[in-house]
């Protein structure tokens, strides 16, 4: 994914990477320079994550509001995922995991 601002609540497919952090003028990958931004505008949780997938290289904000849902950031219920050089922040929860919600026999 180019660097850049993505207002998106994503749910995940299985085997499915998500790579962020790429230079959209010649697609090198440099997530500290070309920041890929995942917002969920407060609309639920940004990534509902799936089984054997990988998530690299974003950062993950304004996930939550309302509605009774856990894991603001990212949601995982009975998958195993990557999840590696993320920054998660501004999420926010009235029930469980702000930034990562891990539920039923998941982990990371």
């Amino acid at each position: 994914v180019a660097e850049g601002v993505y207002h998106e609540n994503i749910t995940c497919d299985i085997f499915e990477s998500l790579l962020g952090g790429f230079d959209p003028s010649n697609w090198t990958r440099d997530p500290n320079t070309h920041v890929s931004v995942l917002d969920g505008g407060g609309a639920g949780p940004v990534l509902a994550l799936a089984d054997a997938m990988a998530l690299d290289g974003f950062t993950i904000r304004n996930g939550g509001g309302s509605g009774g849902l856990s894991g603001a950031g990212a949601s995982a219920v009975n998958v195993a995922s990557t999840i590696v050089n993320n920054i998660f922040t501004g999420n926010v929860s009235p029930y469980q995991g702000g930034g990562i919600f891990l539920g039923s026999d998941s982990f990371v």
